[in-house]
Parts: structure tokens; sequence; C-alpha cells
């Protein structure tokens, strides 16, 4: 009697228990699919500075990003703030460079983000390198055609307060802002501290990459899908040149924000959410 009694026991656990692994092991595939998922919206995000700066202006939106889940890397290219590269021994090569060290430090895909100057080395990347960009994003920046310098284009920005007061210094290679100015042409809206920053990690721009062509084809750069944040009031490269080059490039999304020509330096919580938005 006892042994019939076990075995129905046995016959009604048993399912029970198979049942709760299957239900178990069903939680934990959800669970994964749920923490692969999560990982799979984050994004990684490469942020290039511009001309007279490094990579130490992303700090704060760098931080945000990285707050909000994101994978983040911040480019400081050669012969800029401390790095020990001399200025007449940087090259648009070598910006390129740097720039795809930083990319394959963090899952491919990539939104590529360039600022001011950086808009030449970020297309010129996207060139030799198309299948590891995700977005790139032109923010206040010089966006080229095919054959174009900066400098090509800088020359069509005479309102600029830069090409205003702007010194060549061919013998040591460099191009030259007046410090005091500084906050003025870049960051107007800029409090005292961040101004003070601004002018401590100054260091000349080098010649060479300015004056350096781009080689873009419909192929490869043409390929990424291209993205423009506007700075409205934008006295460095001013907001018209800024909107004649987005006129000349299929651009698919762009969204503007009424600053200077640092709003992530001068505003950069907000500058990170607007940013976000770009990107989706």
């Amino acid at each position: 009697m006892k042994s019939r009694l076990a075995a129905r026991m046995l016959g009604i656990l048993a399912p029970t228990v198979l049942l709760s692994g299957i239900l178990a092991g069903c939680s934990s595939d959800m669970e994964l699919g749920q923490s692969q998922q999560a990982a799979s919206s984050h994004k990684s995000i490469v942020l290039v500075h511009g001309s007279w700066m490094g990579g130490w202006v992303w700090a704060d939106v760098a931080a945000k990003l990285r707050n909000q889940g994101e994978r983040v890397a911040v480019v400081t290219l050669p012969a800029h703030d401390a790095d020990p590269t001399p200025a007449t021994s940087a090259t648009m090569a070598g910006y390129v460079s740097t720039v795809s060290t930083a990319v394959h430090s963090l899952p491919t895909p990539v939104y590529l983000v360039g600022h001011s100057m950086a808009g030449m080395v970020i297309s010129q990347f996207a060139e030799n390198e198309p299948s590891t960009v995700k977005q790139l994003i032109y923010f206040a920046a010089f966006l080229p055609q095919n054959g174009q310098s900066l400098n090509d284009l800088a020359q069509q920005d005479p309102n600029s307060l830069i090409y205003q007061n702007l010194t060549i210094d061919q013998v040591n290679g460099v191009a030259i802002l007046p410090i005091p100015q500084l906050p003025a042409i870049m960051c107007a809206d800029c409090n005292t501290t961040q101004a003070a920053n601004l002018q401590n990690h100054y260091r000349d721009e080098p010649l060479g990459p300015l004056g350096t062509p781009v080689t873009l084809t419909q192929a490869n750069w043409g390929s990424r899908d291209k993205r423009y944040f506007f700075t409205v009031n934008d006295r460095g490269v001013t907001y018209p040149l800024q909107q004649t080059m987005a006129a000349s490039t299929s651009l698919t999304k762009t969204i503007s924000m009424d600053s200077s020509h640092c709003p992530h330096l001068s505003m950069a919580a907000t500058f990170a959410d607007r940013l976000e938005t770009l990107m989706k």
C-alpha cells in the first residue's frame, strides 16, 4: 500500500519538478535576452575635439553619456593639449590613425562625433573604414566635399572671429589665436571657470592638417548616415557657413542649439541631451 502511494506521489511530483525546471530555464533565458537587449541598446560613441582644444573639453559630456549607459571614447589628437607630438609633425593621416584607435577600442559600428576641425578628420576616417561607422555627427563642424581642405572652407567664412583674429606662423608651422580673446571667439556663453579652462588648455594649432584636402567617395564616406548639430550663435564656424556646408550634403537629420561654438563646454548637460536626440 505504502509503495503504491509513494509511486503515485512520485508520478505527481515528477511533472511538477520538470515544469518548474522548464519555467526556471525560461526565466533565465528571458533575463539573458533582456540583458543582451539592454547591452545592445547602448551606443558606442567616439568624441573628437576641434582646433586649439583637446579631449579635456568633452569631460562633462562624456561623463553624462556614460552615466546613461553609453560606451564612450574621447580622442586627443596629436599635437593637441598635452600630447607630445610637435606641431610640425602633425598630419591628417596621424589624426585619422588616432581616431581609428579610439573607434576600435569600442564595439563597432560607432557614432562618430566631430567638432569643428574634426569634421574633416571624421570624414576621412569614414572614407577609410566605412563599416565601422554607424553615424557621422558633424557638430559645428567643417563638412567637406571630395578634394576640399579646411582652409578651403574657412575662407568662405569671412565673418568668423577665428578668421578675423588668426595669425599664421609659417616658421613654426602653427595657427595662433590671441588667448585673451579666446572665450569671446569660441565660447561667449562660457562662465568664468569654463573660459579659464579654455585658455589654460590652449595650444597653437598645427598648420599641416588644415591645408590637407580629404579624399572622399560616394561608395564609402557617401554611404554613411550623416547628421548635423547646428550652433546658431556661433562666431567661430558661423551658422551661415554651417548651413551652406550642410546644404551640399545629404543629411539624415539635423538639430540646432542657441549657443556659441562650444556648448559641450558651456552647457554640457543640455548638449548631451540634444546629442542623444540627434542620434535617435
